[in-house]
């Protein structure tokens, strides 16, 4: 920021400090302070700001998942192009994840959420593995079961 931009800002704020009380996974009530500029109680009600709050919580959780879970924290890639490449291919593997997670939770009638992104990563490497070495008769068994 330029010194020009610095002066430019207000010399005060005003911001409006809210509790929500959020459970947590182990049903835990936590009471968390939020502090925000959006000040009119009756336009930004506080279980409307707290169900935002929760959105960020979940997209901070979702791109620390794809840095260190979907091993992006380094991009192996040097020209843009095949940087964008690569971070289109972690996107379409963690978005591929999160649908097999969807679907496991619709039958299990459970929240997405309350499933394990890292247990549904293991077990479908495990699936990965096993048919990499599953025996030629069990496809020649099963058509279009592994297409």
């Amino acid at each position: 920021m330029s010194r020009a931009e610095y002066e430019a800002m207000p010399a005060e704020i005003t911001v409006r400090e809210l509790r929500v009380r959020v459970k947590d996974k182990t049903k835990r009530v936590r009471n968390l302070v939020i502090v925000t500029t959006l000040a009119d109680p009756k336009t930004y009600q506080s279980k409307e700001l707290g169900g935002l709050f929760r959105q960020r919580w979940y997209a901070e959780l979702d791109l620390r998942t794809l840095k260190t879970q979907m091993r992006m924290e380094m991009l192996r890639t040097k020209s843009p192009e095949m940087v964008r490449k690569e971070v289109a291919a972690h996107l379409l593997a963690y978005n591929l994840i999160r649908g097999l997670m969807a679907e496991a939770a619709r039958v299990g009638r459970v929240k997405p959420r309350a499933l394990s992104f890292m247990g549904t990563l293991h077990t479908v490497r495990s699936f990965e593995e096993s048919h990499l070495y599953a025996p030629e008769w069990i496809e020649a068994d099963l058509p279009g079961c592994w297409s």
